[in-house]
């Protein structure tokens, strides 16, 4: 019976009836509280509510209710955390965001590849409400984590893009010239890192060198 539901939601599905679909799967869930099923069943909700209504807040209301269902299944629950942040920032609901981005930063068992995107959301986050030393710390420690080149890259051209936004200049350019030494940088990031250092040596006063960057 607990297939049939899901069967039933598919079925509604391939006839776009997305209500019908809905419909279905929270009457599994409803029926099933214990069921083996219930991960892929609120994954087909929240991809309903996002790709064929648009509708966020339904989806980040999914994800909120997944986020206490899952809570005890840490890979899980990390999971669900970046995409309810992911969608809160979407959303402008920052401080929600910020929440959950600290929660994966301090958790030790949080993937360094998936530490590296949490610490330029948190980063951007902070600079938002004007803490700068909180932005430029995490941006640091992104740094020191345990990633490919590019990844270092993409920190490393936070940094520089944070302190040029709060001014200290002489930091931005050895951060951005660090990267530029780094090898296997894409190329599109390099361009943007050459034209950033660009803009720091024309706000120090320096043309003749920004000029040449700029060319």
């Amino acid at each position: 019976q607990a297939r049939d539901e899901i069967a039933q939601a598919e079925d509604a599905l391939r006839r776009r009836d997305t209500g019908d679909a809905e419909m279905h799967l929270e009457r599994y869930l409803r029926k099933n509280p214990q069921g083996e099923l219930r991960w892929h069943v609120w994954e087909q909700l929240v991809s309903i509510a996002l790709d064929l209504r648009q509708d966020r807040q339904t989806a980040r209301d999914y994800l909120e209710i997944m986020l206490l269902e899952f809570a005890a299944q840490p890979d899980r629950r990390r999971e669900i955390e970046q995409r309810l942040a992911a969608l809160c920032n979407e959303m402008r609901e920052y401080p929600r965001a910020t929440v959950l981005w600290e929660a994966l930063a301090q958790d030790p068992d949080t993937p360094d590849r998936v530490k590296a995107q949490v610490y330029r959301d948190l980063a951007q986050a902070y600079l938002r409400r004007l803490e700068f030393i909180a932005a430029t710390d995490i941006l640091e420690a992104c740094l020191n984590l345990q990633v490919d080149i590019p990844t270092k890259g993409e920190c490393l051209y936070a940094l520089g893009e944070a302190q040029t936004l709060t001014e200290d200049l002489t930091a931005a350019e050895a951060s951005l010239r660090s990267l530029l030494e780094m090898p296997g940088i894409p190329e599109e990031r390099r361009v943007l890192t050459v034209f950033m250092l660009a803009d720091v040596l024309e706000q120090q006063g320096r043309f003749d060198s920004a000029i040449a960057y700029f060319e």
